[in-house]
């Protein structure tokens, strides 16, 4: 049986199937997995084994435990997590983070992220403007007679580099319509294909492209420069800005949160993507929300003073993503030590 990369390996090519991996890893299946039997079979089966790997590390820990976070995990400079990889645990896995009692687990979320920071760095209005107003991905879904799932998978598809091809197939829907989705979006963002040409220009000539804040990702000027690679390395000339920015914008909602924070009740939990996890009493959540969403605002606005962030805010009960009441769930629990803050 073949294991989800390696199917993702033969229904596209290489490039593609590296994108439709992080795309998965950063946004779930569920634009996915309606159009692909297997793909949905073979997700399932990785997800339950992911979950196996980070529970099997965590018998041999205390019921108390402390992550070890890499501030710089990635090539984009995201943060990362191991022993455990509490960032890699599946969503109807999580539920084995719990909080003290009395307390709650709230997971307070930048919407649309990658879609504002796009928007920001290409300097299109139209595009700004729909993130301001809450949902980009309604708004395009309107424009092309599409439904919001659809549009999210279009829009995300161009911000991962995702050919036309594999945005038809993973919608099931025709090559010409794939096409005709994407050439929409230009139409409706001019500037974004202006930026991004701008950037594989960049990145061709000098060999690097950089992030809001200066971090580079440079080509490897060592390897001989087949098609393949010049088409991957196309890719991440895109995605690398938004990616990179992304994070750095992530990152400064920790630092802005601790200089403002008032009282001595909140435990960070998790720094999940783009999600701040945090436990705190339950009848001080509201005094704490307030104020996780105002740091995640300042920080977007340091960087990129257009834009209006929208904060999704979920209140858990005393366990993240606590499943419904009899599914039968039966697991060791852990809380995350006190001094976890990985900024």
């Amino acid at each position: 049986m073949p294991t989800l990369s390696a199917y993702l390996a033969e229904q596209y090519d290489p490039n593609d199937a590296d994108m439709l991996l992080r795309y998965l890893e950063r946004h779930g299946p569920k634009v996915l997995r309606d159009s692909d039997n297997v793909f949905e079979y073979l997700y399932g089966i990785e997800k339950a084994e992911r979950a196996a790997r980070i529970m099997q590390s965590m018998l041999a820990l205390p019921s108390r435990v402390k992550p070890q976070y890499q501030i710089v995990g990635t090539s984009t400079s995201r943060c990362t997590s191991r022993f455990p990889n509490l960032m890699n645990l599946p969503k109807d896995s999580r539920y084995v983070v719990r909080a003290a009692a009395g307390n709650c687990i709230i997971e307070c979320d930048y919407k649309q992220m990658e879609i504002g920071v796009l928007a920001a760095l290409s300097d299109d209005l139209q595009l700004i403007t729909d993130f301001n107003s809450g949902d980009v991905y309604a708004a395009f879904a309107k424009e092309i007679s599409a439904t919001r799932d659809q549009a999210k998978m279009v829009l995300l598809g161009i911000i991962y580099g995702m050919s036309a091809a594999s945005v038809a197939a993973k919608l099931a829907v025709t090559l010409v319509v794939a096409t005709s989705y994407i050439e929409h979006f230009f139409i409706r963002y001019p500037k974004v294909k202006l930026y991004q040409d701008q950037l594989i220009h960049q990145g061709a000539s000098k060999g690097y492209v950089e992030s809001i804040t200066g971090l580079r990702r440079s080509t490897n000027k060592q390897v001989l420069k087949t098609s393949t690679i010049q088409y991957w390395e196309r890719n991440w000339f895109k995605n690398f800005p938004i990616q990179s920015s992304a994070a750095s914008v992530f990152k400064q909602s920790f630092v802005e949160l601790s200089r403002e924070l008032r009282g001595d009740q909140f435990r960070l939990l998790v720094p999940h993507y783009d999600a701040m996890v945090f436990e705190v009493p339950v009848f001080q959540a509201e005094h704490y929300i307030s104020q996780v969403k105002a740091a995640m605002i300042r920080a977007m606005r340091k960087y990129f003073p257009l834009l209006t962030p929208q904060i999704s805010v979920t209140q858990w009960g005393e366990a993240w993503g606590e499943p419904s009441k009899g599914d039968g769930y039966t697991a060791t629990s852990v809380s995350i030590e006190e001094d976890v803050y990985p900024f």
